[in-house]
């Protein structure tokens, strides 16, 4: 079994397979993009008329539509987390009774931008 720059096995093996497939980014896709590349292969047949392939459908998705997927899912998930930080500032703010400020922002950052990107993955497809 092949290792990874630090020691694990198994990404190179992912990377590897992703290579044959035709992926070099050299990332393994997301639950979402594979909900996404499954979506469009339903399209596709039906748009098409015959059987498509997966592959044929994820090529046709990494060519066609991924950019636009990616961008538009990527501002979905800022203007969530926008909403989210004033939400936090305002709530902070009545308790201080005086603006928190950017203060209340880097708070909201340190203390739930990683579970507020876990939580975006795991609820948007």
């Amino acid at each position: 079994m092949k290792k990874n720059h630090d020691g694990n096995p198994g990404r190179h093996e992912e990377r590897d397979s992703d290579e044959r497939r035709g992926n070099t980014t050299g990332r393994v896709p997301s639950r979402a993009e594979h909900a996404a590349v499954h979506r469009h292969h339903a399209h596709l047949r039906a748009l098409w008329e015959r059987e498509v392939t997966l592959e044929e459908a994820r090529e046709h998705w990494l060519a066609n539509c991924a950019d636009r997927w990616m961008e538009d899912r990527f501002n979905l998930s800022m203007e969530l987390q926008h909403a989210e930080i004033l939400r936090y500032k305002w709530i902070k703010s009545e308790s201080l009774q005086k603006d928190a400020g950017s203060e209340a922002v880097l708070e909201w950052i340190e203390k739930y931008a990683a579970s507020f990107r876990e939580w975006f993955e795991d609820n948007h497809d």
